[in-house]
């Protein structure tokens, strides 16, 4: 043929490359010509003749014509616009010799810089973000990069009531209990409104945002979900100054970061409940939840240097159940470990700060405090044992719960060794059985 129309400047880009190879010459052999006028026509030997297509006036006079219906106005059959071609050395009308002018080869290296940048920053904001385990920290951090949205005037973070919730695996695991009821709340932590932080606040789901911003409003919103795999953390609205909608691809990875550092914080906090869990196992008697032998010696050691230091009186107390032994023969071991877990919540009903109690073998607990009076030491005694008279007396068992008991009380100035202290305790508690076994038995 003596010419070709090419669909667009890519496919006469692509012929010219094709003809030229094999042997002909553009545009003494073939005319070629595109049409959409890219940047690379421009700069190409022969530089390509192609015809604009106007992309912006299309859509700006479709919104007039939208806007017409809408409000009722007559529409025209036909709406012209104007496509200016643009004549170059490929089609032959331009006889002099054509030099690529470098301006694609800037435009190209401009487009690579904004990338690499966008990248750059991208990695930024991803390792700023990754190690977030509160939600509050991770606000104030993301705000730092809001410059980098081109153009913003209104950005709205909104969370879902349960957006971090506990699955029910890791509930089962650590025996935490989470229920959530959807009481049609959404939470915004984050709002940014034409450079300002506002407060956060909670609003129901009757509207996309508050109605306080929404009513008011003239900004048309971007609206991006926030998720991270199965997680569904909530949405995020924004909007541009003056409605320019200018939204690039690094925003893109700017959702994604914020998607990640939300997934991070439900991470941490499950992860949280698990370590907690596997120091209560580590450091808690099963049985009875109370200190086991390596927590309390590891609580005893600091109660004891607190003492030292505010010369402070410690306390230790003894208390040994009677007749577990008879319980286990007579009723069972699965008895006995009930009734050890009497006692051990009759020591949890007296607990308070500065008070270690624990379990430390079959049927002996101990009690280790600073700053209490012997006083308070019988106080604690009668409230134990209250509390083993009141369930005695209330639930049914063939067998009565009771404990015996004795205590030391050390003042500052003293020996600060806790083992020395508790067997001073114990040696009480075998003076106070001895007692007892005294009074029952007149002879």
């Amino acid at each position: 043929p003596d010419s070709i129309l090419c669909y667009n400047d890519r496919m006469a880009i692509s012929l010219i490359d094709i003809l030229s190879r094999h042997g002909y010459r553009i545009p003494e052999d073939i005319a070629v010509t595109g049409f959409d006028h890219l940047e690379i026509g421009q700069n190409i030997l022969p530089a390509l003749s192609t015809v604009t297509f106007p992309i912006y006036e299309m859509g700006q006079k479709a919104m007039e014509l939208l806007l017409d219906a809408i409000n009722g106005v007559p529409l025209p059959d036909t709406t012209v616009l104007m496509a200016e071609p643009l004549y170059r050395n490929s089609c032959g009308c331009v006889k002099k010799n054509h030099k690529p002018s470098g301006l694609y080869e800037h435009q190209l290296m401009e487009r690579i810089n904004t990338l690499e940048n966008s990248m750059l920053n991208n990695i930024k904001m991803a390792s700023v973000l990754c190690g977030v385990k509160d939600l509050d920290e991770g606000m104030e951090l993301m705000e730092k990069f809001l410059p980098r949205i081109r153009n913003c005037y209104e950005l709205y973070i909104c969370l879902y009531q349960n957006w971090n919730a506990v699955s029910p695996h890791i509930q089962e695991i650590t025996s935490s209990q989470e229920e959530y009821t959807d009481a049609g709340i959404l939470i915004m932590p984050f709002a940014y409104q034409n450079g300002k932080r506002l407060h956060q606040c909670s609003f129901t789901k009757r509207g996309i945002l508050p109605d306080y911003i929404y009513t008011r409003s003239q900004s048309s919103y971007v609206f991006s979900p926030l998720f991270f795999h199965e997680r569904e953390f909530g949405y995020l609205a924004l909007s541009f100054r003056e409605n320019q909608l200018a939204y690039q691809f690094d925003f893109l990875t700017w959702i994604v970061n914020v998607s990640r550092m939300l997934n991070t914080i439900c991470e941490s906090r499950q992860t949280d409940l698990l370590v907690n869990h596997l120091g209560d196992l580590y450091l808690k008697d099963d049985l009875t939840g109370l200190y086991n032998s390596r927590g309390f010696w590891q609580q005893a050691g600091l109660l004891l240097e607190q003492a030292a230091q505010s010369n402070a009186p410690l306390l230790t107390m003894v208390f040994d159940i009677d007749d577990l032994k008879t319980i286990n023969n007579m009723y069972g071991h699965h008895e006995g470990d009930f009734a050890i877990q009497v006692v051990g919540h009759a020591l949890e009903h007296i607990s308070q700060d500065g008070l270690a109690s624990a379990r430390l073998s079959g049927d002996i607990f101990h009690i280790l405090a600073i700053g209490l009076t012997e006083e308070y030491a019988r106080e604690i005694l009668l409230s134990v044992n209250q509390y083993l008279e009141h369930y005695n007396q209330i639930h049914t068992k063939k067998y009565t719960i009771r404990v015996n008991s004795g205590y030391a009380l050390v003042h500052a100035g003293s020996v600060y060794n806790a083992q020395e202290i508790f067997d001073s305790a114990e040696q009480n508690l075998k003076i106070e059985k001895c007692k007892a076994k005294a009074i029952s038995c007149p002879s």
